[in-house]
């Protein structure tokens, strides 16, 4: 194993494919109601400003100031202990005392995951192909800058690829898994012990030890989370269209396709939806597919569209009327709701992320930011940019 691989490095060539770090960890800040958030992050600082290097601690005091002689120009939110620092054109890493433990040596610098990280070598000869490795806490390379591309760890293993061959990878070092890279097959990172891979358009899964435990099918689009997996059909009325549903992990259809759109499950529960005329019809389901939130019987004023469920909440968007500037708008608003369609947080917020760790990040009308607890308690408030 160990002799194939040095071989492929030996070989390995950058093509024109731009090599992606995909990372998984946190939903996105902004308007779009359906990122996701597919693993939690429990740390103990949470990001205000990510120009000052400020954090704040559990109880909403300023934890962390960086040290403007280390001229850090941006930071991230923390994952496993360490949060990635940018300095010039090159990503580091901080420990929570604010050390900088792996100096900025990187083009691109991924979340730590199973203790590792997906970083990017420097290339000044070709900056959109330069190799990916993975490091170690101490910045030691565990894997080799070799790669044309490569995946956040997810499931205990590392997704990445060379010119023309995939590894699994484990975080100890040696390759769990590997095969050929053909034009009509696909592999994806593990979750919930499988790994979705795709054959001529039909995507199928595999355990740990490779084997195939559920064959491909064209129906099947989707990884698994609380252990369902979505699927798609053409819809009967409207061939253009395709219905989702979801399998369970023996591909058994425990949700049939009867969806316009749905998000995959978070939670133990989905967020669908059907086409209507003028806009969609929202619901939210358990595992077995049934309804447990029918937002036209919700009576949540405003109603616009729901998120996927973190933590015990959801985030909801509502339509508003405010005075602005001497007239009126209709702007969007942001709040969270539990799993029998209570709203516990009214939506007044502009923006919000999703719940992790215990925390929602929020900004104000007054163009304040803020984090707030699951009642809605602003546990600190402020302007850092």
């Amino acid at each position: 194993m160990k002799a194939m691989i040095k071989r492929l490095s030996s070989i390995f060539t950058i093509s024109g494919l731009i090599a992606i770090c995909l990372s998984l960890s946190y939903g996105q800040p902004g308007n779009n109601i359906d990122d996701f958030v597919f693993r939690p992050r429990l740390e103990n600082l949470f990001l205000v400003s990510p120009h000052n290097g400020v954090y704040i601690d559990r109880t909403g005091k300023i934890a962390l100031k960086l040290n403007p002689k280390l001229n850090i120009a941006q930071t991230e939110e923390f994952s496993e202990g360490l949060a990635v620092v940018k300095r010039g054109d090159l990503y580091g890493y901080i420990d929570e005392k604010g050390n900088l433990v792996i100096e900025p040596q990187f083009q691109q610098a991924g979340n730590f995951f199973d203790g590792l990280a997906c970083v990017r070598k420097p290339d000044t000869t070709n900056r959109t192909n330069s190799p990916w490795g993975y490091i170690d806490k101490t910045g030691k390379f565990v894997y080799e800058a070799n790669f044309k591309k490569a995946r956040d760890f997810s499931d205990g293993l590392g997704l990445a690829f060379y010119d023309d061959w995939y590894v699994y990878l484990t975080p100890s070092g040696s390759v769990a898994l590997e095969g050929q890279v053909l034009r009509n097959m696909v592999p994806h990172s593990y979750s919930e012990g499988l790994a979705r891979f795709c054959v001529d358009g039909k995507c199928g899964f595999m355990d740990k030890s490779g084997k195939t435990v559920i064959e491909p099918r064209k129906e099947i689009i989707g990884d698994f989370h609380d252990g369902r997996a979505m699927i798609w059909s053409p819809d009967a009325d409207n061939p253009q269209f395709n219905k989702r549903g979801f399998i369970d992990k023996t591909g058994k259809v425990v949700v049939e396709p009867v969806w316009d759109i749905a998000n995959d499950f978070s939670d133990g529960v989905a967020v669908v939806s059907l086409r209507t005329k003028n806009s969609g019809e929202f619901y939210v389901i358990d595992t077995s597919g049934k309804v447990i939130i029918d937002f036209k019987k919700a009576n949540i004023k405003g109603f616009a569209e729901v998120g996927s469920f973190h933590e015990g909440l959801g985030r909801i968007k509502v339509i508003v009327s405010e005075k602005v500037d001497g007239g009126n708008m209709y702007l969007p608003r942001f709040g969270f709701i539990d799993k029998t369609g209570r709203v516990v947080i009214n939506p007044i917020f502009p923006l919000v992320r999703q719940f992790n760790s215990g925390f929602a990040y929020v900004s104000y009308k007054d163009y304040q930011i803020g984090y707030i607890d699951k009642t809605g308690k602003s546990i600190w408030k402020g302007r850092y940019r």
